[in-house]
């Protein structure tokens, strides 16, 4: 019922206003934006729209429970997962996430070289924390990310949703550039995303990925103890190394 009445709604509103995108329709002028427009809206439309979102829930949950255990295989679901959300959020007026998306699409290849090539003389990244002048970094990057969503959903979209949109969107790419290097505090910002990530989601009627989302709150619990019990073993095995070292 819910997804009859969506796309009667959607209908009527296209026949109304002939623009069912209206973040696009000054666009349109500069270039093919309505023919894009209209490809979204007909690939979204294709597939019932909860099955669609299921598929993007499930590549989400491989995604992160991949990540958990540091599975290199985790950045291919990302990359499934995010190209499905990519057009999910765009529907939904979702601007910010649907552009944090495209982004972590590019994300996903830094993150794999990251882990295959990121440690000592290109060698596999190892679970680390993160030092002073990374989380110095990190918040100048958040306030500037922050600042710049605001001004571009205020400026150029029709959100109903520009600070928490905004929020969420700088602090998730703050938390995959993390994710990358294997910093283990990159959970805890993973945490705060997904609490508040769920009431946005409920607000907006994806009730699938609002419940993926609390299952990755309790992924990311789960992560955040395994990763630092395996930083506690690496930093353990490193001073027996360095003690036997100095006996010899």
């Amino acid at each position: 019922m819910y997804q009859q009445s969506s796309l009667k709604k959607i209908s009527m509103r296209d026949k109304k206003n002939n623009n069912a995108f209206p973040v696009l329709t000054r666009l349109s002028k500069i270039g093919h934006f309505n023919e894009i427009r209209l490809n979204l809206a007909m690939i979204y439309h294709l597939f019932n729209i909860q099955t669609f979102e299921m598929l993007a829930v499930l590549s989400g949950f491989f995604n992160i429970y991949l990540t958990v255990i540091e599975s290199m295989w985790n950045w291919l679901f990302g990359m499934i997962a995010v190209s499905i959300y990519a057009v999910i959020f765009f529907h939904v007026k979702l601007y910010a996430d649907m552009s944090l998306q495209l982004v972590f699409f590019g994300l996903q290849f830094y993150g794999l070289y990251q882990w295959h090539y990121g440690g000592k003389e290109k060698s596999t990244c190892k679970i680390s924390k993160a030092t002073r002048s990374t989380w110095s970094t990190a918040i100048i990057a958040f306030i500037f990310l922050f600042s710049s969503y605001i001004y571009i959903l205020k400026a150029y979209t029709d959100s109903t949703t520009i600070i928490i949109d905004a929020f969420t969107t700088s602090l998730s790419l703050i938390a995959q550039w993390m994710m990358s290097k294997k910093w283990v505090e990159h959970w805890w910002i993973w945490i705060i995303v997904n609490i508040i990530s769920i009431y946005m989601y409920i607000n907006k009627n994806l009730y699938f990925t609002s419940i993926l989302y609390g299952i990755y709150f309790f992924l990311c619990l789960i992560g955040y103890h395994l990763w630092k019990k395996q930083l506690y073993h690496t930093s353990s095995i490193q001073k027996r190394t360095k003690i036997e070292i100095h006996a010899t």
